[in-house]
């Protein structure tokens, strides 16, 4: 049994497979949200540390009064880092670790967005990290550079750093967290998004889900089994 904190933000949604599966082993799972105004514990009370995603934009919100909060976890994750303990970030979460470790997070250049699922590959010298063909859930405008001394483990169309890897630490620029009866909410609180460049359609994610969602349940099982042994 491990103790593993989860973090998320004000507009998520405490329901997710990933708590699900590691409540299901029996870890011990604390959850803290920074920006609701609770505070984060002691980092020496945890063994792992699970970051969720979020709608907040670190190319803006870190400097703003009202997301104080980001920096807040931005200080935690670096400190985090630094003592080597395992560490997972799902969308903002690997924005969060990319940005702690020195790196960029900007919108794309040409103001594309991806909402929906979109194919990824495992990066040269780490194709063992993802399957040879799989589609992941993505649902965000901004993207990470390569941070110094991290390894792209994952590559995609249009944000190609999507997932990086440090030592005992992963960022991942997906959602393989959500499943369609998570993010249909989303669809359905913020319909508007989908008509950003880039965007798929309701009708092209929930005809896709059945194909790529139970795919992505399972490598998601068995990376969180492989990252909570390393703690």
């Amino acid at each position: 049994m491990r103790r593993i904190l989860l973090i998320d933000h004000p507009v998520s949604r405490r329901r997710d497979r990933a708590s699900e599966q590691l409540a299901q082993r029996g870890h011990r799972l604390t959850w803290c949200c920074p920006g609701r105004g609770e505070a984060l514990p002691s980092a020496a009370d945890f063994d792992a540390l699970l970051v969720y995603g979020g709608a907040e934009m670190l190319s803006t919100d870190l400097e703003k009064a009202e997301t104080a909060y980001l920096r807040h976890e931005l200080s935690y994750i670096q400190d985090w880092l630094s003592g080597g303990k395992p560490y997972l970030g799902f969308c903002l979460g690997g924005q969060l670790m990319a940005r702690a470790m020195g790196a960029r997070v900007v919108p794309h250049d040409e103001g594309l967005h991806q909402i929906g699922y979109y194919p990824l590959a495992g990066d040269s010298g780490s194709a063992a990290f993802l399957p040879d063909s799989i589609s992941m859930y993505q649902w965000h405008s901004e993207g990470f550079d390569l941070p110094p001394g991290a390894t792209r483990l994952a590559t995609g169309p249009d944000f190609p750093n999507q997932a990086i890897g440090y030592g005992k630490a992963f960022g991942l620029q997906f959602h393989p967290e959500v499943d369609a009866s998570h993010y249909v909410h989303w669809i359905e609180e913020l319909t508007e998004a989908l008509d950003r460049p880039g965007a798929q359609s309701k009708d092209s994610q929930m005809a896709a889900a059945p194909l790529h969602d139970p795919k992505t349940g399972a490598w998601l099982e068995a990376f969180l089994d492989e990252w909570v042994a390393l703690a």
